[in-house]
C-alpha cells in the first residue's frame, strides 16, 4: 500500500498527490465507524513468579547509570555523541565513574534513591495496581 502520511505542509498543498489520495479516502469512509480487532488476550503474568532485585540493588544500578549518563552528558558538552566516538566517551565515562569523586556522586545518589523508590520485594501492588483497577472495573 502506498504511504498516504502527510506532512503540514503537504495537507496545505491541494495539487499535492498524497494529499489528493487521502481527500478522496476521507470524503468516502468519513462516515463509517472505525474497525478495530484485537489479536491477543490481555497479558495475566504470573505475579508469584516475578522476582525483584533488592531495594539495594535497584537503588545501585540506577545510581550509576544516572551518573554514567550525567557524565557523559558532560563529556559530549550536551551534544548527541557521533557513533564513531561513543566508545571512546563510554571509556572516559567508566574511567571517571571509578575515580573516588565517581564513587562519591555514585553513593550520594544511591542514598537519595533509596527514599524514593519503592521496595518491589515487599509491595509491588503499583506495578499491577493501575490494570487490577481497570479489571475490577470492568
Amino acid at each position: 500500500m502506498e504511504d498516504v502520511s502527510l506532512s503540514e505542509a503537504e495537507s496545505k498543498d491541494v495539487t499535492n498527490k498524497k494529499n489528493i489520495i487521502w481527500q478522496k479516502l476521507h470524503s468516502i469512509y468519513k462516515d463509517e465507524t472505525i474497525a478495530t480487532w484485537t489479536l491477543t488476550q490481555a497479558v495475566k503474568p504470573d505475579k508469584a513468579a516475578i522476582v525483584y532485585p533488592s531495594l539495594q540493588e535497584r537503588c545501585s544500578i540506577n545510581a550509576r547509570h544516572s551518573i554514567t549518563n550525567r557524565i557523559l552528558n558532560q563529556i559530549s558538552f550536551g551534544k548527541q555523541i557521533p557513533p564513531f566516538r561513543l566508545m571512546s566517551c563510554i571509556d572516559a565515562a567508566l574511567k571517571t565513574l571509578s575515580t573516588a569523586e565517581g564513587q562519591r556522586m555514585c553513593e550520594q545518589r544511591r542514598l537519595e534513591l533509596l527514599h524514593i523508590l519503592p521496595d518491589l520485594q515487599k509491595d509491588d501492588s503499583f506495578v499491577f495496581g493501575l490494570n487490577e483497577e481497570k479489571e475490577d472495573n470492568e
